[in-house]
């Protein structure tokens, strides 16, 4: 597993979301009988089976008929109808249709608030509902106006610390969080963790995710010290929960996801203040209890830990210890899951990925072997996932300098690749494919292979222009000048500047566009100053 230290830690920064607080809320699905023509009862009866059940094309089809015929008898905008129109909505929002949504919560808003005033508690539902539609097309601005003028209803009806305001005060801090405005966000936390810590009974999950929110805008805000304080808090928190809760609840699931992230979110502070023991220590301690508890969540949870700890003990040289704590991984998941288990596998993947770091290209390729041969019995021989061990696995033959074993191999996982590729399928990757053919280049090289090389630089240009016009993920604009480099390094120690002046041509006209300085993408060295000098060679000027 490679990681990206920054990007993760930026990741942190995204809130968690607390069960139930972003859920779509539902009323009651059908109105008084005397207010419907007497044939909607049944249509309302079969949204509801649909929709609590999570058939949402089904729900969908039965709330459009309850629209229809209830505004083909009462006319549009019709305060009996708003009921039909509002489950049209919320079945559209459920899957993920919140541009259909909106419109239609706009709808009986403006209906409710008409027949019912702006006071109604169905008015304040439906409200709720549409600054949720706003917030997930990423329309703040009005989701905000909606959201505060709802937190100014409610403390007006009720207190300030009711627990009735927390889904206004959660979704509200949560809008700012996701648009970094850290400093908006931190106080509504806090007062809605003040509330949720009165309320009676509070879950606790709800409090420790509250916790972590708060602790990831102050370790954004830069106050690292308190948000390792917090998340300290939903730690003993959630252990003290998770050692007297009964396996396989949802509080047990809850608690693990929030130990998992306050383990993660606490390690990497301490390993962004260059604490690398407080980080190990921190580590350790999640893995040991963690494991002390069953179920797949805690599995997922001492994995993603594992990693982490893994980088730290990486960190400091620590390889014996990093060694161990992948095995140690691996035999857990073997006595859980079977000796051929894909989660197996997977762990494999990691080991054999840290014997390759560590130029163990012997102990890499025993661990490739195992990967291969439990990924081509459980996905078969097309898979992609066995692609890319195939071709790990030629990364360790290769190091031994063991070229046509290496060469079969690579082309196998080519193979693959490019007819996962040609079916279309959703893991098949263009960037995956160039990957594997620029290390048949490198391969070919060193064979000195020089045809072979250049087909295969040449293929690796092609299709990481693909993968950039598919815009498939860590494909960039300048991975195109990276591949054109290669072409003309090629050209350049074989002394064939001709042929390299083209590429570097090409080079220097994205450069002009999209190339970023900073970012020191190319391996060449300066492409301008380097076609001035081969003009020179070649007389041009």
């Amino acid at each position: 597993m490679s990681f990206d230290l920054a990007s993760t830690k930026a990741r942190l920064v995204v809130p968690l979301l607390i069960s139930g607080w972003l859920a779509v809320v539902q009323l009651p699905a059908a109105p008084a009988q005397s207010a419907a023509p007497p044939d909607l009862s049944e249509i309302y009866a079969q949204f509801s089976q649909h929709f609590n059940a999570g058939r949402n094309a089904e729900a969908q089809r039965f709330a459009q008929q309850a629209v229809d015929r209830c505004e083909g008898y009462f006319g549009l905008n019709n305060i009996q109808c708003a009921w039909s129109v509002y489950n049209l909505a919320l079945v559209y929002h459920a899957q993920g249709l919140s541009l259909q949504a909106e419109p239609l919560y706009q709808r009986v808003l403006a209906t409710r608030e008409k027949a019912l005033g702006a006071d109604h508690p169905d008015v304040f539902v439906t409200m709720h509902n549409l600054a949720r539609a706003y917030q997930d097309d990423a329309k703040y601005p009005e989701a905000e106006l909606l959201y505060q003028r709802l937190l100014v209803n409610r403390e007006k009806a009720r207190r300030a610390d009711d627990p009735e305001t927390l889904p206004i005060l959660d979704n509200l801090a949560l809008l700012y969080h996701s648009e970094g405005k850290f400093e908006l966000a931190e106080p509504l936390y806090r007062r809605a963790l003040v509330v949720r810590e009165k309320a009676p009974g509070s879950s606790p999950p709800e409090v420790a995710t509250n916790i972590i929110n708060l602790a990831k805008v102050s370790a954004a805000s830069g106050k690292d010290d308190q948000a390792r304080a917090l998340y300290e808090r939903v730690i003993g928190l959630e252990e003290g929960l998770l050692g007297s809760d009964r396996p396989g609840s949802t509080t047990n699931t809850d608690s693990r996801r929030n130990l998992s992230d306050a383990y993660r979110s606490a390690g990497l502070s301490y390993d962004a203040a260059g604490n690398h023991l407080g980080a190990e220590s921190i580590y350790r301690r999640g893995i040991a209890f963690l494991r002390q508890s069953k179920g797949a969540a805690g599995d997922a949870g001492i994995a993603e830990l594992t990693d982490w700890l893994v980088e730290v003990l990486k960190e400091d040289k620590k390889y014996t210890e990093a060694e161990a704590a992948y095995k140690f991984l691996m035999h857990d998941r073997e006595q859980a899951y079977g000796a051929d288990d894909p989660s197996v596998a997977e762990t494999a993947e990691q080991l054999g990925s840290f014997y390759a770091e560590q130029a163990k290209n012997a102990e890499a390729e025993a661990i490739f072997r195992r990967v291969v041969r439990i990924r081509e019995a459980k996905l078969g021989p097309d898979d992609p996932k066995l692609a890319k061990a195939l071709s790990q696995l030629a990364d360790a033959q290769n190091g031994q300098q063991r070229y046509a074993e290496a060469e079969a191999l690579y082309k196998r996982a080519l193979a693959i690749q490019e007819s996962a590729i040609s079916m279309k399928r959703a893991d098949a990757l263009h960037a995956d494919a160039a990957e594997t053919v620029r290390k048949l280049s490198y391969l070919y090289r060193s064979a000195k292979n020089e045809d072979a090389e250049e087909n295969a630089l040449k293929r690796h240009l092609t299709l990481t222009e693909e993968a950039l016009a598919a815009q498939e993920p860590g494909v960039y604009s300048g991975s195109i000048p990276s591949a054109l480099s290669g072409i003309a390094m090629m050209y350049e120690r074989r002394g064939q500047y001709s042929k390299e002046i083209p590429f570097l041509e090409r080079i220097l006209t994205l450069q002009e566009h999209e190339y970023d300085p900073s970012v020191g993408l190319f391996t060449i060295g300066d492409p301008f100053q380097h076609l001035s000098e081969l003009y020179d060679k070649l007389a041009r000027y």
